[in-house]
């Protein structure tokens, strides 16, 4: 079970604002940079979602975020350190 202050398939508020209002957001004294590729679309039912795609800096993860400040959820991970990747196959 994640700690309160812990990031647990969903972004706060607060990194959200920061990653649409910079291109960038800090977690866990980790900087994560926003991407600029819309070739490679991330898709839910051959659908294309609208998420931001985020590298870490010093670090392989990289996640894709969906772009909604209400429901900010972590679509996709990879390459996490920490050895857990997911990739979202439905919304209900």
């Amino acid at each position: 079970m994640p700690l309160p202050n812990q990031t647990f398939l969903m972004l706060s508020k607060k990194a959200f604002a920061d990653l649409r209002a910079q291109g960038r957001y800090t977690y866990d004294q980790t900087v994560y940079v926003q991407q600029n590729d819309p070739a490679n679309p991330l898709l839910l039912n051959g659908q294309p979602l609208d998420v931001l795609h985020v590298v870490a800096q010093g670090d392989p993860a990289e996640l894709w975020i969906l772009n909604n400040p209400d429901f900010p959820i972590i679509c996709r991970m990879e390459h996490n350190p920490l050895g857990v990747n997911l990739l979202l196959s439905a919304i209900k």
